[in-house]
């Protein structure tokens, strides 16, 4: 900002200072004054706002000006400058495919991140109501910086840029910080010159072809790019890393700890670094966010406390996790206790209801677009739209643009599992499903990214086995309900027929696993249903039949485990002891040792190249003892 005319006593110019330091509190630069005189008492003033005082005239300014700059920027060349991507988009003739690259990036530095407040305008930041941080509230330092994040940005300088190794996990459980830590990292690196920071904010179609144009654009030595929710871009980070074809990229990554053990570290473990854990905090944390709480949060309860009971309060607590520590810290109650007296205040079914649809998509770890809940209100019958619904439940949902969203994954979880009647469950999920019934079959094929990551755990078995607390008959009429909107998603007839799976329907499964591949006979289709058909083998009376079947598993699966690469059940796991069990109960003893016998060297070899892969282990170990007593494991 360039103020000519003005006076150093001038009330107008002190207005502006304060109010540029108001929309700009970090603690980071340093401002200068250019006046023919001030007295000492004017420069001391001026260094409290970090104002440095420089003696002299405009002419002078000006004179300097164009001694170092000759030939000024024109905006097309500043543009540039700061935007790196711009030149690349205006030159390649590939405009629009080049920008779709960038859909769901965020560059992270202050002259062109917009810190736009999103905040409920309440004194206690909603952050500390527990809502997950905003870029603003990141630059604004309302978290506090906790020793983890120094060790964060120490592990981050010490790997080199021709590391293979180019993924630091960053794992802990839900309401850990992990997201918050990401930000911090991010933010502080965007102040160093030699880094270049970026955000994924979602899945990019192509992550590969998204880093690549990130590499080719930036022009720093380091580039760090962060993205949370690992576990939905597994796949994709190993065939990026994999490629071999980034240079100075690193990802920086957060996901539960429960998921990462389950899948990422299986998969990613040779381009990892050693993982980083966001657990418990120190003595020193607590102090540091109490700090804070103190000006950003709620200080009732707390300051009532004396400072060694505040700290106790809040490292007894982080024993569950940060979240609910400040929480519960702060309000005096049980995290269980608050959500379930909030969801009690709201009294109006459709409020509940629409609650209810966001908090699901919220603990699927997805952001609601509100054209897709308004479109699953109407399939409920309901009317208002998200924005009104969005304004009468401030503090518990968000909406920020396009997007609403639960107070926290945590909170939404707990919200689903332990508080609402599943009978509300059933009729948000089957809002949500008939709304992508708009779509065109395959669902996940004409839908955005983000959209068919809820699809696809939306129609998942798992998920409304769990959202609907088992109930065969409210589980499976989902299903039957869609059996006609869906009749062309191979995804959806998958699901159903894993769902029949679960409650020992073999018949049934086996008859929409079968319909699944039809539809759409993708590598996991053929694998399930090579599985079905192992289990109704198991179960048939009929030899003749069961040995048809088993054969028929055993063709898929033999051509399925040259092209899956699994970190669950690989084929020929499945095989193995599918095939074996078949010949066991409708051969022989004899003969269906000799084939685990055989099944057991292909195990073992398929093991020592998979050292960390425990199912891979055990099935090894099952059909070698077998094989060697006869001793059968069910």
């Amino acid at each position: 900002m360039l103020f000519i005319g003005t006076q150093l006593n001038e009330p107008l110019l002190k207005y502006h200072i304060e109010r540029y330091q108001l929309l700009n509190p970090e603690a980071q630069g340093i401002s200068y004054v250019i006046a023919r005189s001030a007295t000492p008492i004017q420069i001391a003033a001026l260094e409290a706002y970090k104002i440095k005082f420089i003696p002299g005239t405009l002419q002078d300014f000006v004179a300097w000006l164009k001694e170092k700059i000759p030939t000024p920027n024109d905006p097309d060349s500043i543009a540039k400058i700061n935007i790196p991507q711009l030149t690349t988009l205006l030159t390649s003739g590939q405009g629009r495919s080049f920008a779709q690259l960038f859909e769901h990036v965020t560059a992270i530095k202050r002259a062109s991140l917009s810190l736009e407040a999103r905040d409920s305008g309440s004194a206690i930041r909603d952050f500390y109501k527990g809502f997950k941080p905003t870029w603003r509230d990141i630059s604004e330092k309302i978290p506090a910086d906790l020793e983890v994040m120094s060790a964060a940005i120490s592990r981050v300088h010490t790997i080199s840029p021709t590391d293979l190794k180019r993924l630091l996990p960053v794992i802990g459980p839900a309401g850990s910080g992990k997201t918050t830590l990401l930000m911090q990292v991010c933010w502080h690196l965007s102040n160093e010159a030699d880094w270049s920071v970026y955000f994924l904010h979602s899945q990019p179609q192509s992550l590969l072809d998204t880093l690549l144009a990130i590499e080719q654009t930036s022009t720093t030595e380091k580039i760090l790019v962060a993205f949370d929710n690992i576990e939905f871009s597994t796949e994709h980070v190993a065939h990026a890393l994999k490629s071999e074809k980034l240079k100075k990229i690193l990802l920086l990554g957060a996901e539960r700890e429960s998921s990462w053990n389950r899948r990422g570290r299986h998969v990613l473990r040779e381009f990892s670094q050693p993982t980083l854990f966001v657990r418990d905090f120190t003595d020193q944390d607590a102090k540091k966010i109490l700090i804070q709480l103190q000006q950003f949060g709620s200080w009732t309860r707390l300051g009532k406390l004396k400072e060694k009971e505040r700290v106790k309060e809040l490292v007894d607590r982080s024993k569950k996790q940060l979240l609910i520590a400040l929480m519960e810290a702060t309000l005096g109650r049980g995290f269980e206790k608050i959500i379930e007296e909030e969801y009690a205040n709201i009294t109006a079914p459709e409020e509940r209801l629409f609650l209810v649809t966001v908090a699901i998509i919220t603990d699927r770890r997805c952001e609601a677009h509100v054209s897709l809940v308004d479109r699953a209100l109407d399939k409920m019958s309901i009317l208002r739209r998200s924005s009104v619904f969005a304004d009468d439940l401030a503090g518990i949902i968000h909406k920020n643009g396009d997007k609403a969203y639960a107070r926290h994954p945590v909170y939404a979880k707990y919200l689903i599992e332990r508080v609402i009647d599943p009978s509300i469950a059933v009729t948000a999920v089957n809002g949500l499903l008939r709304a992508f019934s708009d779509y065109k079959a395959p669902v996940i094929q004409n839908v955005a990214r983000d959209e068919a990551t809820l699809y696809k755990s939306l129609i998942n078995h798992s998920f409304l086995f769990d959202l609907l607390k088992g109930n065969e008959n409210r589980i499976i009429q989902v299903y039957k309900d869609l059996e006609k909107k869906f009749e062309s998603d191979g995804l959806f007839w998958l699901q159903y027929g894993l769902a029949l799976r679960d409650f020992e329907d073999h018949s049934a499964a086996l008859e929409k696993l079968r319909i699944a591949c039809s539809a759409y006979a993708m590598p996991h289709t053929l694998h399930a249903l090579a599985q079905q058909l192992f289990l109704q083998a198991a179960n048939s009376d009929s030899s003749s039949l069961a040995l048809g079947l088993a054969d028929e598993a055993k063709q898929i699966l033999e051509k399925l485990d040259d092209i899956i690469d699994s970190d669950d059940t690989y084929p020929i796991v499945t095989l193995a002891e599918g095939h074996t069990a078949a010949i066991r109960k409708h051969v022989s003893e004899a003969e269906a040792r000799s084939m685990a016998r055989r099944y057991a060297l292909i195990l073992e070899n398929r093991a020592h190249k998979n050292p960390t892969h425990e199912r891979l282990r055990t099935s090894y170990e099952r059909m070698f003892k077998y094989a060697s007593t006869g001793t059968w494991f069910n």
